[in-house]
């Protein structure tokens, strides 16, 4: 009988140049999702902004980008896999830290079904509509689980994979955006 000698297993730690720019930085703009913010929050805000939505907007965007400039020299200054835990930790101390990182993770881990509880309605009735494919009243948590499949495959097999597919799903609802709004300038021009 042989005693097996146990091997300490190396402890793992992150890939170091994983990704890069095109790859946060469009991780960034998919996790801010502009064309659900459009999609669901500009037609509910019409009614109580009215005719300054667009400065509300503009207001807003300047806030982003302003809460964006500060994160990213937190990020130049303290480089780090913490994010928000290390930025509150080295200002406000630990405790208020740990409890910000909590707190985001705990955002991130209910943001996702939440988007899956949209999604899926509004994919059960886009392919109801143009495909006549319907599975029923259930329909919606069929699509839910399928994108919620997807989800977990980009998350499983790493961060290289998810950033590059936020670079091309990031660029895809971009020029999407360009082209509506080129298109809109043009239609409010020709037609005054």
């Amino acid at each position: 009988m042989t005693v097996e000698s146990s091997t300490t297993p190396e402890p793992t730690k992150l890939r170091a140049n994983a990704i890069g720019l095109p790859g946060v930085l469009f991780q960034s703009i998919t996790t801010m999702a502009p064309a659900s913010a459009v999609s669901f929050s500009l037609g509910a805000a019409i009614p109580f902004a009215g005719g300054a939505l667009p400065l509300a907007v503009l207001i807003a965007l300047i806030v982003c980008s302003l809460i964006a400039l500060n994160i990213g020299s937190l990020a130049r200054h303290l480089p780090s896999a913490g994010g928000y835990f290390t930025y509150v930790s080295r200002g406000l101390g630990s405790p208020v830290g740990w409890l910000t990182g909590w707190l985001f993770s705990l955002t991130y881990l209910l943001i996702v079904p939440l988007q899956l509880l949209v999604l899926g309605p509004v994919m059960d009735s886009a392919v109801n509509q143009y495909f006549h494919l319907s599975f029923g009243a259930a329909g919606w948590a069929v699509w839910a689980m399928v994108f919620a499949v997807i989800v977990f495959g980009l998350t499983y097999f790493g961060i290289k994979i998810s950033a590059d597919t936020s670079v091309v799903l990031g660029a895809i609802e971009i020029s999407i955006f360009v082209l509506l709004s080129i298109w809109l300038i043009g239609k409010a021009y020709y037609t005054a």
